[in-house]
């Protein structure tokens, strides 16, 4: 099965510099990145990928709004989503998310979380 990780940030320096350091951690994975969430939601809904990437701060939709979409489109079938974000998340809202990342991090760190998730998988 392949490997596919979506990034959403409106911030194209942050979506770019995300592409690139996951992409060099994870050789077999396509990592796609998007800074439009209506564009990355269509791709999403479309082909659902391994593991969702978004931001929380968006001027368009904000990352619960996206994952709340995608969950409810997708159902069973929704990728893990990770939230990072540097704003104040409520509990009910973190429930939507497979993990939150408090910004700033390490890359590394969000590699950790993905990486059991994307070995899962390659196995399939």
């Amino acid at each position: 099965m392949s490997l596919e990780v979506v990034v959403l940030d409106d911030d194209a320096l942050q979506t770019r510099v995300l592409q690139r350091g996951l992409t060099k951690r994870f050789p077999d994975a396509c990592v796609n990145a998007f800074v439009d969430p209506r564009v990355a939601s269509r791709a999403v809904l479309d082909r659902p990928p391994s593991v969702v990437i978004t931001d929380q701060d968006m001027p368009s939709c904000s990352g619960v709004e996206f994952a709340r979409t995608i969950r409810e489109a997708l159902g069973a079938r929704c990728p893990r989503v990770v939230l990072v974000s540097s704003a104040r998340i409520t509990r009910s809202d973190l429930r939507l998310f497979d993990a939150h990342l408090q910004k700033p991090y390490r890359l590394d760190y969000m590699a950790g979380i993905l990486r059991p998730w994307l070995d899962r998988v390659a196995a399939r």
